[in-house]
């Protein structure tokens, strides 16, 4: 039976998956996939206005906090993932790229400030997840370059008087995009199955197809064409390590949101 996506949404349009155990949807992700599909949305149509979508996601960006110090995966705060202390990098990343897509006034800077200059480039995954106590982990997520690129992105988006400032700075961060692509290229000769970090390097290199491109984002997303085909499917290897993350019976279909995106800018 094919799998609807809105079979796992919520009340506030957030995506979950199903629990094995009960099946009952949780949202452990819920602020990645929310980012993950905001983003397929953009970069289906990206001359479009998207005026609707832009307001769903302001609304969705409020009630995970996103405006305040510390921003939340979900907006249930009766789950763990609801909860201050679980706010990762993989989790965050989508939603800061969907945020750059969308030109969302105000979000990208505001996380700037709590999260570079407050926190010192630390996230807020302070606690262990899957734990419902205060239990602590030893570090949290720490920043990238991948995450300053986007970040300096953002500074450009905002007035294009700090462009000339920031914008070498976004090339120099684009080496660490190209590293990455390389590391998620020969990954896959060591572990073929481990396809989780593909999502957030998927949603990067799009974004930067569209938002201040550099020479050294268009090579990076060239590099990672060339990821190798995941051992189960076939197809172009950037597209088959969604396939082997979102195709099983619990995980929402996001992948099928992304196939047209891939095939006509990762080859």
């Amino acid at each position: 039976m094919k799998k609807k996506l809105s079979t796992y949404l919520d009340s506030k349009g957030f995506i979950g998956h199903f629990r094995p155990e009960d099946g009952t949807l949780e949202f452990g992700d819920g602020a990645q996939r929310i980012g993950f599909w905001g983003c397929s949305q953009f970069l289906k149509n990206p001359l479009e206005k998207h005026e609707g979508l832009k307001e769903i996601f302001e609304n969705q960006l409020y009630a995970i906090g996103w405006f305040s110090n510390e921003p939340r995966r979900h907006w249930d705060g009766s789950k763990w993932w609801g909860k201050k202390g679980y706010m990762s990098r993989d989790n965050f990343t989508p939603i800061l790229c969907m945020i750059l897509l969308f030109k969302l006034k105000g979000a990208a800077l505001t996380v700037i400030w709590s999260h570079l200059v407050k926190r010192l480039g630390f996230f807020w995954n302070t606690k262990e997840i899957w734990v419902e106590t205060t239990k602590k982990i030893p570090v949290p997520d720490w920043i990238t370059p991948t995450i300053l690129g986007l970040y300096f992105r953002a500074v450009c988006q905002k007035h294009w008087l700090w462009v000339p400032i920031f914008y070498p700075l976004v090339i120099v961060m684009d080496i660490g995009l190209c590293l990455n692509s390389v590391v998620r290229v020969l990954w896959p000769l060591v572990d073929p199955v481990h396809t989780s970090d593909d999502l957030n390097t998927t949603c990067v290199l799009a974004t930067t197809m569209w938002v201040f491109p550099t020479p050294l984002s268009w090579l990076a997303r060239k590099i990672y064409s060339w990821r190798p085909m995941h051992p189960n499917y076939g197809g172009i290897g950037p597209y088959t390590a969604l396939q082997s993350y979102f195709e099983g019976p619990n995980a929402p279909p996001l992948h099928l949101e992304w196939k047209q995106i891939l095939e006509r800018d990762f080859k």
